[in-house]
């Protein structure tokens, strides 16, 4: 059996999703996750019983000082998880001062990573295709990435998937609770505009009111 532990570093959503629920996704999740690297040892795929996953924050509302900053939360499998954290982080990392997969970095893009980056495996993206027109004016699908995991411990190609397993599980989770959440104060409050309990702009954006332009007609 996998042991796991589960460690939430930040809570962006605490108006709208409690820490108890954000904890519930996440334990089921982890659970999932213990289960497919189970299936794997049991299949002969890895021998490893290891594992460490970190989740960044898709909201990125903090202001990026050091790498922990991005971190949401981190799932932890096996006796020796803790150890491969760092490896998991560095990847966060460089994905997101980049805006490219940790492994793409690698492979065709080492001079990207500077001294004391991780030179080894893939981050996980989650990605969504929006109809839209570009700078160009051109007419198409574009692709963005809305969030960001990063695993180590197996192969390579084992890490991405594995993130990328419970990147998409906890996203889709927290994005269905959220979005009843809103679609709810709608229901009984007809227009809501904000995801806060007052349905009021925040000071961060209220301060353009007292904002002194420069030149005014």
């Amino acid at each position: 059996m996998i042991t796991h532990e589960i460690r939430l570093y930040y809570n962006p959503y605490s108006q709208t999703l409690s820490r108890g629920v954000l904890l519930q996704i996440l334990e089921t999740a982890a659970n999932n996750l213990a289960d497919e690297l189970q299936r794997m040892i049991d299949t002969g795929d890895t021998e490893k019983e290891s594992f460490a996953v970190i989740l960044a924050d898709p909201t990125e509302t903090r202001e990026v000082q050091q790498p922990t900053d991005l971190a949401l939360a981190a799932v932890l499998l096996g006796p020796e998880a803790e150890d491969l954290m760092p490896n998991a982080l560095a990847k966060i990392d460089a994905a997101s001062r980049h805006g490219v997969p940790n492994g793409a970095l690698v492979d065709q893009a080492s001079h990207c990573l500077g001294d004391d980056d991780f030179a080894w495996g893939h981050s996980a993206h989650l990605l969504i295709e929006v109809e839209g027109v570009n700078i160009a004016g051109e007419t198409g699908d574009y692709t963005f990435q809305v969030a960001l995991a990063a695993g180590s411990g197996l192969s390579a190609e084992q890490d991405h998937d594995m993130a990328k397993m419970i990147l998409t599980e906890v996203m889709g989770q927290i994005r269905d609770r959220r979005d009843s959440w809103i679609a709810e104060q709608r229901r009984e409050h007809g227009r809501w505009g904000w995801y806060n309990q007052q349905n009021q702009p925040p000071e961060k954006y209220r301060a353009i009111l007292d904002l002194a332009p420069i030149a005014h007609l």
